[in-house]
């Protein structure tokens, strides 16, 4: 099994509490998603946050994933403050070492967009990486005020077997319609195994436009 984690930093960085948050895996091996929340026969996981990992609550973003279970309010959000703060920590438990598609989900609806970040950055800590070892983590920007609702791709990545990491930050996260109310969301995290080797490591522009 995986875990996934969210970590709430103050200046010190010695402010914790814990948290539970979601590991589940697809009917394969070869596709793996890390949520925010369990539901039916998801697999928890222990992670760490603080009272700025906020519920979702808004009914604007209904459309987040897994939202069945919770009549659509299925994130997470950091309440619009205390930015460069807050962290959302994905670690899949890799089965096979090799190149895997990473997709982010964050969550859609009327009038959810304008309260959503343009450029969210998003930390791959890959590894496996054509067999040279570890490398350094690579930072994508996503934008969440539009493709909400949806998988959107944001690369390709080497991993290796075993507990990986890959990190959504509130840093920086006030570029929105509304300035006054900016919500950095996590929500979940795909990756799905494409091959051996990747041709090409990073970001692929997956909603930008």
């Amino acid at each position: 099994s995986g875990k996934s984690s969210v970590a709430q930093m103050d200046g010190s960085g010695d402010r914790r509490a814990l948290m539970l948050l979601l590991l589940i895996y697809s009917s394969t091996a070869q596709e793996i998603i890390i949520n925010d929340h369990p539901t039916g026969d998801q697999q928890p996981a222990r992670s760490t946050g603080s009272a700025n990992w906020l519920e979702g609550t808004y009914a604007g973003c209904s459309q987040s994933h897994g939202n069945s279970a919770r009549n659509g309010l299925d994130f997470h959000h950091d309440g619009a403050r205390n930015k460069g703060q807050v962290e959302a920590t994905y670690e899949p438990n890799i089965p096979r070492c090799g190149c895997y598609d990473v997709y982010e989900w964050h969550p859609g609806g009327r009038d959810c967009a304008n309260h959503m970040p343009q450029r969210v950055p998003i930390t791959v800590h890959e590894s496996c990486a054509a067999g040279s070892g570890l490398v350094q983590p690579m930072t994508v920007y996503v934008n969440h005020a539009m493709n909400g609702a949806r998988w959107n791709h944001i690369g390709q990545f080497h991993f290796d077997t075993g507990v990986n990491r890959i990190v959504s930050s509130n840093r920086g996260t006030t570029d929105c319609a509304y300035t006054g109310a900016c919500y950095w969301v996590a929500d979940a995290i795909k990756l799905v195994y494409n091959s051996e080797a990747c041709r090409t490591v990073g970001y692929s522009e997956p909603n930008s436009g």
